[in-house]
């Protein structure tokens, strides 16, 4: 691992453990504070049966983001083994994801 990605994964998870890395900068997708964050994303993060770090790159994990996005582009570098699913739009791709046919 190189050291700047162990400079993120002890500021991510100091304790070695990583449940969910939530972006409170965008207001659409989560609201709160670090310590009682609000919001789908935080919703979504709860509900997961993924649980480690190791758990979220391995085979037939597929990550959705928006096409082109910095998150596209950090998981493009990063994953080793997981799938990135990308869309025009980051809903479309959490909805193909999920087989739900739109948000209305």
């Amino acid at each position: 691992m190189s050291l700047v990605l162990a400079a993120i994964a002890k500021d991510l998870a100091p304790t070695g453990i990583l449940r969910a890395s939530i972006n409170l900068g965008n207001p659409v997708l989560a609201q709160g504070t670090p310590t009682t964050p609000t919001g789908v994303t935080v919703d979504i993060a709860r509900d997961s049966a993924i649980t480690t770090t190791a758990e979220v790159d391995r085979e037939r994990v597929r990550i959705g983001v928006k096409k082109g996005s910095a998150y596209d582009l950090f998981l493009s570098r990063t994953l080793q083994h997981a799938s990135v699913v990308r869309a025009d739009e980051g809903v479309d791709v959490f909805c193909d994801l999920a087989g739900v046919s739109g948000i209305s």
